[in-house]
């Protein structure tokens, strides 16, 4: 963090008789100083805390870097009356490091190797992001820290594993109907139905019940949870 002062000066005549009569003028010099701050802050590299190698945990290593460039502007600080105010308005934000980056502007400590050592030796804010992936759970975690490693923000989100059950119950039931009809030997005569018989046959059919299928859907690691973790470490970041 960097500290830029700027000196606006203003000269004023002012004019005053002495004691012989004579006017003299005398140049009065009024300094304005307004400061400006800028802050920086240090991604680290991910790091993951792998315990079930058959969950997808893939994601794109400059990720945390990409979206903590754009959602800086989200911070706000104090603004000397009681509450705080956005970032933007009268300091210039944030510049944003990653691996790559950070050795171009701070080449005196391997980041690589301590990156809050280095951190707290050069002044400024570090990310540090931990991924960690169980059999029922992910949870993506980002911690903020200060120019004195203490914490100012966080930011997390999870995906859990998904559960359904599909019954297998299943039930039937027919009905069968039968009818004839007797006649007479009625020769020339109009015949007349003699005899009529019907039945009907009802067969239920209910099978045995057995045990619902348990289908699980894995959880696995996405864009959008690097995103929703970045989000909302940046909302949360108040700097006094």
């Amino acid at each position: 963090m960097f500290l830029f002062l700027l000196f606006s000066i203003i000269l004023t005549s002012i004019s005053f008789a002495s004691e012989d009569g004579t006017e003299k003028d005398i140049a009065d010099l009024e300094i304005i100083v307004e400061s400006s701050k800028k802050f920086e802050v240090y991604v680290a590299p991910i790091k993951y805390n792998i315990y079930d190698e058959s969950i997808s945990a893939k994601v794109d290593p400059g990720s945390v870097f990409a979206y903590s460039s754009q959602y800086w502007k989200m911070a706000k600080v104090y603004n000397g009356f009681g509450g705080y105010e956005p970032i933007t308005l009268n300091t210039e934000g944030f510049n944003v490091y990653s691996e790559e980056t950070i050795g171009y502007v701070w080449d005196n400590c391997k980041y690589k190797r301590d990156a809050k050592g280095c951190s707290f030796k050069n002044g400024h804010y570090l990310i540090e992001t931990t991924i960690t992936v169980g059999p029922e759970e992910l949870t993506v975690n980002m911690m903020m820290y200060d120019e004195n490693l203490q914490v100012v923000a966080r930011g997390s989100s999870f995906e859990r594993k998904k559960t359904r059950w599909i019954e297998q119950n299943e039930s039937f039931s027919s009905t069968q109907s039968s009818s004839s009809i007797g006649t007479q030997n009625c020769m020339d005569q109009p015949c007349i139905p003699a005899q009529i018989q019907s039945s009907q046959t009802s067969i239920n059919n209910n099978q045995k019940e057995e045990a619902p299928i348990k289908f699980e859907i894995p959880h696995r690691l996405l864009n959008k949870h690097i995103q929703q973790a970045a989000m909302g470490l940046w909302i949360g970041l108040k700097i006094d």
